[in-house]
This record gives structure tokens, sequence and C-alpha cells, in this order.
């Protein structure tokens, strides 16, 4: 914030980081969302700056007529950038998982929560791809012992 605010004081400085960022942001998508997230939010930020600018700079970059067609491409851009927003309101699927087919690695462990003369348990994520780590299922996953287990 403090970056955007000491641009901002002075055009001719917004107008050379509008012609040196703009280039870098608007050019092919990364094949990384993290990355695409990135730049649509530092797309954002110059549009909230200075609109006007932005088309500007845009219409040279993309040599394009008018300020519609640029509006339109960067939609395009957008579109291309900017994941598919996640479900707030998706259900966690941890009902309907078959547990006796989970393996270890389908689980991302954290810290111990307790542990005992036979057995440790630990806290764990299981890892659900396409899915944000925050999202992700949690568990506290009880580890037995191998020597404590007598064969049947």
């Amino acid at each position: 914030k403090f970056f955007v605010s000491l641009v901002a004081s002075s055009a001719s400085m917004l107008d050379r980081v509008f012609s040196l960022v703009l280039p870098v942001l608007v050019s092919s998508p990364s094949w990384n969302p993290t990355v695409n997230r990135m730049r649509a939010s530092a797309l954002d930020v110059l549009k909230d700056l200075d609109m006007q600018l932005l088309h500007s700079h845009l219409e040279r970059i993309w040599n394009l007529p008018d300020v519609e067609a640029v509006q339109k491409r960067l939609d395009e851009l957008y579109t291309r950038i900017r994941p598919e927003e996640e479900k707030d309101d998706e259900e966690d699927d941890s009902a309907t998982v078959d547990m006796s087919k989970l393996t270890y690695m389908a689980f991302a462990f954290g810290h111990i929560l307790g542990q005992g003369a036979y057995s440790t348990v630990r806290y764990a994520k299981r890892i659900q791809r396409g899915r944000s780590a925050a999202k992700w299922s949690e568990y506290a996953i009880k580890i037995i012992d191998k020597k404590f287990i007598k064969t049947q």
C-alpha cells in the first residue's frame, strides 16, 4: 500500500510504472495459478489507480483502436488469469470417503496431538487435488507402533 501511495503521488512516476509493469502483466498467462492470481491483483491495483491511463497504455501495447476494444481484451485476459472461485458453500466430502481405502500418502501430516506408550496421534489434512489446502478435510490420525500389533 505504501508503494501504491508513493507512485500515485506523482503523475510522471505513475506513467512510468504503467509503461514498465503492464507489458509483463498482460503477457501470456502462466501455468501457475498463483502467479495468475497475483497478476490479476496487480491489474486491479493499476485499474483502481487510473483507469484512463491503464486503457491508454493497453491501447498502445495491444495496438487497438479504442477503449471498447481494450476493455473487451482486458475482460478476456481476466477470464484466463483469474481462477474460477471455489464455492465457499461446498460441502465437505469427508463423510462420503471410504477411509479404509486411503493410504498414508493421501494425507499431509502436521504436529503431534498426543503420544502414548504404543501410539501417536497426529494432526493431518487429506490431500484434495484442485482445492486450496486451507479447505482440505482435517483429521486426527492415530499411528500405532507395529511391534504392539498382534497378528491374527
